[in-house]
């Protein structure tokens, strides 16, 4: 993922030279189509309310909730076009962007039924991509090269999961203690919304230097028996998982 990152930004050095050549007193002209590349930081925090069942001969029930949250590294690149009216920039933008988003949450407590003792479930998640198409609308001052925007719409992405479970304890009817442990990934692809805000700056007529903040919904989604086993027993495990993730990026535009 760096590799792509560092070499669209490279690309975009390149491409964007002779714009910083041109004259600074040009007059800026935001209509039309741009096309860049972002990179920032991510912030995702998922809520994880979660019961399972152990179907072994008496079914062992566990019960918890747990809340994650993570960061990582999250870039990508965007294309767009804007119109102007009256003063107003109206613009629609789509992105897509590669996450380094990643994050690990473990819950504690006890198990009851088919066997007593000390029980564990764990969840691993990164945000492996995320993608949106939103709709702007900015207002230039300083000149017409400063211009503050808000920005709204829709979201895409996928959610990676990990969900691991440990119980440590005895059987009902057994005089041995037993340790049973197992885990199961899988991935769950998700839409929501989108909201943020920003502002771009003109550095020349065609390189557009921004910087934006975006807090993204991607829902909540209802899993249930991921077919996780400790070895052999089945367990139907039923959690909802909502996503939500924060966004602080910078990026470089070309406008033609």
């Amino acid at each position: 993922m760096y590799k792509v990152i560092i070499s669209a930004s490279a690309l975009a050095i390149v491409v964007a030279d002779p714009a910083l050549a041109a004259n600074a007193d040009d007059p800026i002209n935001w209509n039309g189509p741009y096309v860049g590349v972002n990179v920032g930081l991510g912030s995702s925090t998922l809520k994880y309310p979660l019961s399972a069942t152990i179907h072994t001969s008496t079914d062992t029930t566990l019960s918890g909730e747990a809340r994650q949250t993570s960061s990582g590294v999250i870039g990508g690149g965007h294309l767009g076009y804007n119109i102007t009216t009256s003063g107003v920039v109206l613009g629609l933008e789509a992105d897509i962007m590669a996450s380094d988003v990643k994050g690990e949450t473990s819950l504690s407590g006890s198990a009851g039924g088919g066997a007593s003792g000390t029980a564990s479930i764990g969840m691993v998640s990164s945000l492996d991509y995320l993608g949106t198409v939103r709709a702007r609308i900015g207002a230039p001052i300083v000149e017409g090269r400063f211009m503050p925007f808000v920005t709204g719409g829709f979201a895409y992405g996928r959610v990676k999961t990990k969900l691991y479970g440990t119980i440590s304890g005895s059987l009902s009817g057994a005089s041995s203690s037993v340790n049973l442990a197992g885990d199961n990934s899988y991935h769950s692809d998700r839409t929501g919304w989108v909201l943020g805000g920003g502002a771009d700056y003109a550095l020349s007529k065609n390189l557009i230097f921004r910087a934006e903040y975006l807090y993204t919904d991607l829902g909540t989604n209802t899993v249930t028996n991921p077919s996780l086993s400790l070895l052999g027993a089945g367990i139907a495990a039923n959690f909802q998982m909502k996503t939500t993730a924060n966004i602080l990026r910078v990026g470089l535009s070309y406008h033609f």
